[in-house]
């Protein structure tokens, strides 16, 4: 990446390739991706479409109106960032235990606003 001689960066370097490949940024929680599904609020997930979540992802459009999104992602700080950014608009489905992280928060939420 580097040029150690000139302490320059190489002509062959591509800062999103590096965010993309190195998860530098990204704060990542574990090595193996999850199989996320989340449901989004139907104007909430509109942008989904045009920026996907990852390659694999699929945006099924629930009876109650619903968009279910279905990804294979890193799971990393930023991803739950991200979607505690969308508060009531999301709910998380799975892997169970950030289901269960966002299920932790809610309830400490509740308790600082009662």
């Amino acid at each position: 990446i580097m040029d150690d001689e000139k302490g320059q960066i190489g002509p062959d370097f591509s800062l999103q390739h590096y965010i993309e490949n190195q998860r530098q940024f990204s704060y990542p929680l574990s090595k193996n991706p999850i199989q996320l599904k989340v449901l989004f609020h139907a104007g909430t997930a509109s942008h989904l479409a045009e920026t996907p979540l990852s390659n694999s992802q699929i945006l099924t459009t629930q009876d109650d109106g619903r968009i279910l999104l279905e990804a294979d992602v890193i799971h990393t700080l930023e991803l739950e960032w991200w979607l505690q950014g969308f508060g009531l608009n999301v709910e998380v489905l799975e892997p169970l235990p950030l289901r269960n992280q966002f299920k932790e928060l809610a309830l400490g939420l509740m308790n600082y606003y009662k």
